[in-house]
């Protein structure tokens, strides 16, 4: 199998590998939402910085910035591995999406022209789509 076959085996594999989504993954959706907030939490490169920018574990408690991977694993530690799962597989559906030449998210977070914005939009979509999943399977709380 050539290169490119192996490609759009592994485009199809994902693309019907469509997770259960639940309460936890909003919930820890919204941490990274939260975590991500402010321009200056956010950063590209590495998964996590501290306030004088040298890279750090993403749990580290020293750790005052992220990237997305980051504050998916910061935000996530106490997860279970489907809901990281599930959290990853909505990510990178909205990247492929918004740019179908960008295979991961981290290719996503460090493009040169990124900005803090594109990351708080991608990250309200990705909520926007979880809720919606939950809600018709049944799965999302209501208050």
């Amino acid at each position: 199998m050539n290169l490119e076959a192996l490609e759009l085996f592994d485009h199809a594999r994902f693309l019907l590998a469509q997770p259960d989504i639940s309460q936890e993954t909003l919930e820890v959706l919204e941490r990274m939402k939260d975590l991500l907030a402010r321009p200056e939490r956010w950063t590209q490169h590495v998964d996590a910085r501290t306030q004088d920018g040298i890279p750090v574990e993403p749990r580290s408690v020293t750790a005052h910035q992220w990237c997305l991977i980051g504050a998916l694993r910061r935000s996530a530690e106490r997860a279970r591995d489907d809901v990281v799962r599930a959290i990853e597989y909505i990510l990178r559906g909205l990247v492929m999406q918004e740019e179908p030449a960008m295979e991961t998210i981290w290719e996503y977070n460090d493009a040169p022209r990124r900005s803090h914005e594109d990351i708080v939009r991608i990250l309200d979509r990705a909520i926007a789509r979880a809720r919606r999943d939950a809600r018709e399977t049944g799965k999302e709380e209501t208050p």
